[in-house]
């Protein structure tokens, strides 16, 4: 897929890591990747760190990207999905990470239709992270493709078929690395 450009919805640590990795990994440069981060304190660190523009009209990211990234909480999607609904033409493709944000309920707030819901872990920060990922039914399969080029870039991707096994990886492979690492730390501390 030619002349790509990407929207990241949400500056938090995922998005970053996203940004950073499509760069890192030749599948973008800079200029090609619009951040929508309302918090405006984050934009110097997002503009340093990938030296992408970033802007808080999130409108403006889904008018300039095929294909959209969003790195928000779920709890407030549903203002961000207000915002975007029919904004999206049916050539855009939309990968969310929201834990818990079904395909049903991207389609419904978005008014769009393709879609791929996607579960990441924060080994991706470093490139070594496993991304679980489904798609609807709307999404061709050189989209599919794409996004699975996009997403080795963050570590291993796995696709399903049932959609219910992506809340099974939010609980495993999305959140078990951090229960490792908790109890890593916990283990320094009590050495120190």
């Amino acid at each position: 897929m030619k002349n790509m450009s990407y929207g990241i919805i949400g500056g938090g640590t995922m998005g970053t890591t996203f940004g950073k990795a499509l760069i890192k990994n030749g599948l973008a440069k800079p200029n090609q990747i619009t951040f929508g981060e309302i918090q405006k304190d984050k934009w110097e660190t997002l503009q340093k760190e990938t030296g992408s523009p970033v802007t808080d009209v999130i409108q403006d990211v889904a008018n300039s990207s095929t294909i959209i990234f969003m790195a928000v909480k779920p709890q407030d999607f549903p203002e961000v999905g207000k915002n975007l609904h029919d904004l999206l033409t049916p050539e855009k493709l939309v990968i969310s990470i929201m834990a818990g944000t079904s395909i049903q309920n991207l389609r419904e707030h978005l008014g769009h239709n393709a879609v791929i819901r996607a579960m990441p872990n924060t080994p991706a920060q470093i490139g070594h992270g496993i991304t679980v990922w489904t798609a609807s039914d709307e999404v061709n399969k050189s989209q599919k493709d794409h996004v699975r080029t996009l997403l080795e870039t963050l570590g291993k991707e796995v696709y399903v078929e049932d959609e219910r096994q992506i809340d099974l990886a939010t609980a495993v492979s999305g959140s078990g690395p951090g229960f490792v690492f908790l109890l890593l730390e916990a283990l320094i501390d009590g050495s120190v």
